[in-house]
Protein backbone atom coordinates (compact mmCIF):
# COMPACT_ATOMS: atom_id res chain seq x y z
CA UNK A 1 0.00 0.00 0.00
CA UNK A 2 2.76 2.30 0.85
CA UNK A 3 4.55 1.20 -2.54
CA UNK A 4 1.52 2.54 -4.28
CA UNK A 5 1.13 5.87 -2.47
CA UNK A 6 4.81 6.69 -3.33
CA UNK A 7 4.24 5.95 -6.74
CA UNK A 8 1.47 8.01 -7.00
CA UNK A 9 3.25 11.28 -5.24
CA UNK A 10 5.83 10.10 -7.50
CA UNK A 11 3.39 10.10 -10.69
CA UNK A 12 2.33 13.57 -9.58
CA UNK A 13 5.62 15.22 -9.12
CA UNK A 14 6.69 13.80 -12.40
CA UNK A 15 3.80 15.61 -13.78
CA UNK A 16 4.05 18.79 -12.03
CA UNK A 17 6.86 19.33 -12.52
CA UNK A 18 6.77 18.58 -16.22
CA UNK A 19 3.48 21.23 -16.56
CA UNK A 20 6.31 23.71 -15.03
CA UNK A 21 8.62 23.16 -17.52
CA UNK A 22 5.92 23.65 -20.19
CA UNK A 23 4.55 26.92 -19.08
CA UNK A 24 8.24 28.20 -18.59
CA UNK A 25 9.14 27.11 -22.46
CA UNK A 26 5.72 28.30 -23.89
CA UNK A 27 6.17 31.96 -21.94
CA UNK A 28 8.78 33.09 -23.83
CA UNK A 29 8.18 31.76 -26.63
CA UNK A 30 4.29 33.56 -26.57
CA UNK A 31 6.12 37.19 -25.44
CA UNK A 32 8.39 36.73 -29.30
CA UNK A 33 5.23 35.40 -31.17
CA UNK A 34 3.20 38.88 -29.90
CA UNK A 35 4.38 41.14 -31.79
CA UNK A 36 4.32 39.03 -34.79
CA UNK A 37 0.96 38.40 -34.21
CA UNK A 38 -0.28 42.34 -33.80
CA UNK A 39 2.38 43.07 -37.29
CA UNK A 40 -0.07 40.62 -38.86
CA UNK A 41 -3.53 41.88 -37.70
CA UNK A 42 -2.85 45.34 -38.42
CA UNK A 43 -1.20 44.29 -41.85
CA UNK A 44 -4.50 42.54 -42.96
CA UNK A 45 -6.36 44.86 -41.18
CA UNK A 46 -8.49 41.90 -39.34
CA UNK A 47 -10.32 44.49 -36.94
CA UNK A 48 -11.26 47.31 -39.72
CA UNK A 49 -12.49 44.23 -41.80
CA UNK A 50 -15.04 42.87 -39.23
CA UNK A 51 -15.93 46.24 -38.53
CA UNK A 52 -17.29 46.18 -42.15
CA UNK A 53 -18.66 43.16 -41.91
CA UNK A 54 -20.08 43.84 -38.97
CA UNK A 55 -22.17 46.42 -40.08
CA UNK A 56 -22.85 45.08 -43.43
CA UNK A 57 -26.44 44.76 -42.72
CA UNK A 58 -26.82 48.25 -42.31
CA UNK A 59 -27.81 49.66 -45.42
CA UNK A 60 -26.99 53.66 -44.30
CA UNK A 61 -23.23 52.57 -44.76
CA UNK A 62 -23.71 50.88 -48.70
CA UNK A 63 -22.57 53.81 -51.14
CA UNK A 64 -22.13 53.52 -54.61
CA UNK A 65 -18.75 54.86 -56.24
CA UNK A 66 -17.66 55.37 -59.53
CA UNK A 67 -14.29 54.02 -60.65
CA UNK A 68 -12.16 53.84 -63.84
CA UNK A 69 -11.34 50.48 -65.22
CA UNK A 70 -9.42 49.41 -68.51
CA UNK A 71 -11.25 47.81 -71.17
CA UNK A 72 -10.27 47.15 -75.16
CA UNK A 73 -11.27 50.64 -75.95
CA UNK A 74 -9.68 52.47 -73.21
CA UNK A 75 -10.69 53.45 -70.05
CA UNK A 76 -14.37 53.34 -68.58
CA UNK A 77 -16.49 54.12 -65.87
CA UNK A 78 -17.59 51.40 -63.85
CA UNK A 79 -19.75 51.86 -60.57
CA UNK A 80 -19.54 49.48 -57.58
CA UNK A 81 -21.21 48.96 -54.09
CA UNK A 82 -19.06 49.50 -51.12
CA UNK A 83 -19.57 49.56 -46.96
CA UNK A 84 -18.47 52.99 -45.98
CA UNK A 85 -18.18 52.19 -42.68
CA UNK A 86 -16.10 54.87 -40.61
CA UNK A 87 -13.88 55.74 -43.82
CA UNK A 88 -14.13 59.38 -45.51
CA UNK A 89 -14.85 59.18 -49.13
CA UNK A 90 -10.87 59.33 -50.23
CA UNK A 91 -10.61 56.39 -48.47
CA UNK A 92 -13.83 54.07 -49.45
CA UNK A 93 -13.33 55.11 -53.07
CA UNK A 94 -9.49 53.74 -52.76
CA UNK A 95 -10.95 50.50 -51.66
CA UNK A 96 -14.12 50.00 -53.98
CA UNK A 97 -11.16 50.68 -57.09
CA UNK A 98 -9.11 47.76 -55.58
CA UNK A 99 -11.74 45.56 -55.18
CA UNK A 100 -11.61 42.31 -58.08
CA UNK A 101 -13.55 42.53 -60.73
CA UNK A 102 -17.39 41.84 -60.80
CA UNK A 103 -18.69 39.31 -63.12
CA UNK A 104 -20.68 41.94 -64.49
CA UNK A 105 -17.39 43.85 -64.94
CA UNK A 106 -15.81 40.66 -66.01
CA UNK A 107 -18.30 40.03 -68.47
CA UNK A 108 -17.93 43.31 -70.24
CA UNK A 109 -14.42 43.08 -70.60
CA UNK A 110 -13.34 45.57 -67.79
CA UNK A 111 -10.19 44.54 -66.04
CA UNK A 112 -8.29 46.57 -63.55
CA UNK A 113 -4.71 47.58 -63.97
CA UNK A 114 -3.56 47.29 -60.18
CA UNK A 115 -2.64 44.05 -59.08
CA UNK A 116 -4.83 41.52 -56.97
CA UNK A 117 -3.84 41.77 -53.67
CA UNK A 118 -2.93 45.46 -53.65
CA UNK A 119 -4.52 47.09 -50.64
CA UNK A 120 -4.56 50.44 -49.51
CA UNK A 121 -2.17 51.78 -46.29
CA UNK A 122 -3.20 55.23 -46.11
CA UNK A 123 -4.24 58.46 -48.17
CA UNK A 124 -4.17 62.01 -47.77
CA UNK A 125 -5.24 64.91 -49.71
CA UNK A 126 -3.24 67.95 -50.20
CA UNK A 127 -3.40 71.07 -51.55
CA UNK A 128 -5.84 69.19 -53.90
CA UNK A 129 -3.06 66.08 -54.52
CA UNK A 130 -4.01 62.76 -53.84
CA UNK A 131 -1.21 61.06 -52.01
CA UNK A 132 -1.69 57.04 -51.93
CA UNK A 133 0.34 54.73 -49.82
CA UNK A 134 0.06 51.22 -51.30
CA UNK A 135 1.12 47.67 -50.22
CA UNK A 136 4.32 46.03 -51.97
CA UNK A 137 1.89 44.00 -54.35
CA UNK A 138 1.51 47.26 -56.16
CA UNK A 139 5.44 47.18 -57.41
CA UNK A 140 4.60 43.72 -59.50
CA UNK A 141 2.19 46.11 -61.38
CA UNK A 142 3.64 45.71 -65.23
CA UNK A 143 2.67 49.41 -66.22
CA UNK A 144 2.45 51.44 -62.84
CA UNK A 145 2.26 54.59 -65.27
CA UNK A 146 -1.15 53.09 -66.92
CA UNK A 147 -2.08 51.71 -63.38
CA UNK A 148 -1.84 55.39 -61.82
CA UNK A 149 -4.15 56.98 -64.35
CA UNK A 150 -6.30 54.53 -63.36
CA UNK A 151 -6.38 56.02 -59.60
CA UNK A 152 -6.40 59.35 -60.21
CA UNK A 153 -9.29 59.29 -63.14
CA UNK A 154 -11.41 57.22 -60.46
CA UNK A 155 -10.41 60.13 -57.78
CA UNK A 156 -10.80 63.27 -59.58
CA UNK A 157 -14.23 61.53 -60.98
CA UNK A 158 -15.42 61.35 -57.27
CA UNK A 159 -13.27 63.76 -55.37
CA UNK A 160 -12.69 66.47 -58.29
CA UNK A 161 -8.95 66.02 -57.55
CA UNK A 162 -6.21 66.98 -59.70
CA UNK A 163 -2.41 64.81 -60.26
CA UNK A 164 -1.47 61.80 -57.90
CA UNK A 165 1.44 60.66 -55.98
CA UNK A 166 1.78 56.94 -55.33
CA UNK A 167 4.24 55.51 -52.65
CA UNK A 168 4.98 52.02 -51.86
CA UNK A 169 7.30 50.78 -49.52
CA UNK A 170 8.20 54.35 -48.32
CA UNK A 171 9.84 55.47 -51.68
CA UNK A 172 7.55 57.43 -54.61
CA UNK A 173 6.75 55.14 -57.46
CA UNK A 174 4.28 57.49 -59.32
CA UNK A 175 3.90 61.14 -59.67
CA UNK A 176 1.68 62.86 -61.66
Amino acid sequence: MENRDNGQKSSFRYLFVLYIVLFLLALPLSVLAIPNLKANLEETRFLEHYALWKDKESAKDVRSVKVVLSSYSGLVESERTIHTGYRDLLHYTLEALLLSETVEEKAKGFISLIPEGTTLIGAVVRDGIPFVTLSSQFLSCPDPVEASEQIEKTLSLNLGTKGLVIISEGEVVVRR
